[in-house]
C-alpha cells in the first residue's frame, strides 16, 4: 500500500485530490490536522507528510476509546471492555493502519464512534444524539463506501425502538402516533446527514485551484468525472459474489482465515457467540456483520483486510461481550 500511503501523504497535506471516491472529507481534515500539528511544541519541525500519517494514530486511538465505551456500556465489566479494546489494538491490520498514512483509520473511529452513539441515544432520546449520529453517518458515507450499511442500519434500530415510556420531560412523549416519531427520527438524521455532504464541494474546488501545485488524481470540475469519482465508478468491476456452493464455502474459509490472523480462531467464534448474545442490541451489529461477510466474499482486492478493519472492530465488541 505505499503508493496508497504516499498519495494520501500528499494530498493530505497539499489540498490535492486522492484516488476515487477522493475521499474530500479525510483530505480536508488531514490538512487541517497538519495544519495545527505545526503550532504543537516538538511538532513544529516534523515534516508534513508524518503528521499526515500521525493523524491515522490518533483516529486509531480515538476508535479503540469508543471500542472500549461501546463493551463498558453493553457489557457493564471494564475488564471485559479492556480485554476487547487491547485484542482490537494489537491486531496486525489495525495497527498497520495506525502507522500510515491510510483512510482505514478514519473509517474505523466512524463505526466505532456509530455503535457507541446508537447505545447512547437508547437510553437518551433526546434530539442531540440523533444530530451527532447523523452527522457520523453523513462522514462515513463521504469518507468510505463500506460506511454505506450504516445508514439502514440506523435506520432500522431507530424504526424498531419504540417511544420512551410517558415520564416528565420524556423527549418523545406527545409527539403523536408511532409512525410520525420514526419519521421526525429519521428527518433529524437525514438533515444531520446531509452537512458532511457538502465537503464534496471540496473535490471541484481543488481541481480548479491546485493545478500544478499538488497530485490531482482527476480533474473533478467536470461534472462526468466528477461523478465517475464520487460513485468509485472504475472499482464497480471488482465486485464479483460467489456463483456456486462451492465457491461460497472456499470464500468463507478464506475469510474465516483471514479474520483468525486478527484476532485469534478462538476470538473470531467468541465475537461472533457474543454479537449473538446481545439479543436486543443484535439489530444494530448484525447488519453490519452479515454485509462485511458478504463483502468479503465479493470484493476482491489486494487490501480487503484494512477495508475489513470495521469487521473485526464488530467481533472485538463481541468478544467483549462475552467476556462480561
Amino acid at each position: 500500500e505505499g503508493w496508497d500511503s504516499a498519495v494520501l501523504q500528499m494530498t493530505g497535506s497539499t489540498w490535492g485530490i486522492p484516488h476515487s471516491p477522493g475521499y474530500p472529507l479525510y483530505t480536508i481534515l488531514a490538512n487541517i490536522f497538519v495544519r495545527l500539528a505545526g503550532f504543537v511544541p516538538g511538532l513544529a519541525g516534523s515534516p508534513v507528510v508524518w503528521r499526515v500519517s500521525l493523524w491515522s494514530t490518533i483516529t486509531s486511538l480515538l476508535a479503540l476509546i469508543f471500542v472500549y465505551l461501546t463493551v463498558r456500556r453493553l457489557a457493564r465489566n471494564r475488564t471485559a471492555a479492556v480485554i476487547a479494546t487491547a485484542v482490537l489494538g494489537v491486531s496486525f491490520i489495525f495497527w498497520r493502519a495506525a502507522i500510515m498514512a491510510e483512510v482505514y483509520s478514519f473509517n474505523a473511529l466512524i463505526f466505532a464512534a456509530t455503535y457507541w452513539l446508537a447505545l447512547v441515544w437508547d437510553t437518551d432520546r433526546r434530539n442531540r444524539w440523533l444530530v451527532i449520529l447523523g452527522l457520523v453517518l453523513g462522514a462515513g458515507v463521504v469518507h468510505h463506501r463500506t460506511a454505506f450499511i450504516l445508514p439502514p442500519t440506523i435506520a432500522l434500530w431507530t424504526m424498531l425502538k419504540r417511544p420512551q415510556e410517558m415520564r416528565p420531560n420524556a423527549p418523545e412523549q406527545k409527539q403523536g402516533p408511532r409512525w410520525k416519531i420514526v419519521t421526525r427520527r429519521w428527518s433529524i438524521l437525514a438533515g444531520a446527514a446531509m452537512i458532511p455532504l457538502l465537503s464534496y464541494l471540496y473535490l471541484p474546488w481543488a481541481a480548479q485551484n491546485r493545478v500544478g501545485q499538488t497530485w490531482l488524481y482527476a480533474d473533478t470540475s467536470d461534472w462526468n468525472t466528477f461523478w465517475f469519482v464520487v460513485v468509485a465508478r472504475e472499482w464497480w468491476g471488482l465486485v464479483s459474489a460467489p456463483n456456486t456452493p462451492g465457491a461460497w464455502v472456499e470464500a468463507m474459509g478464506t475469510l474465516f482465515r483471514q479474520q483468525a490472523e486478527q484476532i485469534t480462531a478462538v476470538g473470531l467464534v467468541a465475537g461472533i457467540v457474543g454479537l449473538l448474545t446481545t439479543r436486543r442490541y443484535l439489530w444494530l451489529f448484525g447488519p453490519p456483520l452479515l454485509a462485511f461477510v458478504f463483502f468479503g466474499a465479493a470484493y476482491h482486492v489486494a487490501d480487503l483486510d484494512s477495508m475489513l478493519i470495521p469487521l473485526t472492530l464488530t467481533l472485538c465488541i463481541g468478544l467483549g461481550v462475552l467476556i462480561g
